[in-house]
């Protein structure tokens, strides 16, 4: 549920903001969670003055992949030195290169 609504999230923001018109069915797990109508959606009445990139700040692998498939960059936590000195941050940021080019959720 969780990693639903983070991905789904980030797709809606993504799209909305890049002044498409963001149909709400297309996001169940935003649709329960809001309570929000399936028929509606959301459209700028001004044009956006363009792209706006997005960055995760996360840890889990899957939630990496998510980061790593639909945004720009990924923000770290505090925890980003102690990844660095136990050797765990290239296993973390490969998980993010590697679902960039994967489509493994559908």
């Amino acid at each position: 549920h969780r990693l639903a609504m983070l991905r789904e999230s980030t797709l809606f923001l993504k799209r909305a903001l890049s002044g498409e018109t963001a149909y709400f069915r297309d996001f169940p797990t935003l649709v329960r969670y809001f309570r929000l109508n399936p028929e509606g959606k959301l459209k700028l009445a001004f044009a956006p003055g363009g792209p706006l990139p997005f960055y995760g700040g996360t840890l889990g692998p899957k939630s990496l992949a998510i980061a790593g498939e639909h945004m720009e960059g990924i923000v770290f936590p505090g925890q980003f030195l102690a990844f660095f000195r136990t050797g765990r941050l290239s296993a973390m940021i490969q998980a993010a290169k590697e679902a960039a080019n994967s489509k493994w959720w559908g």
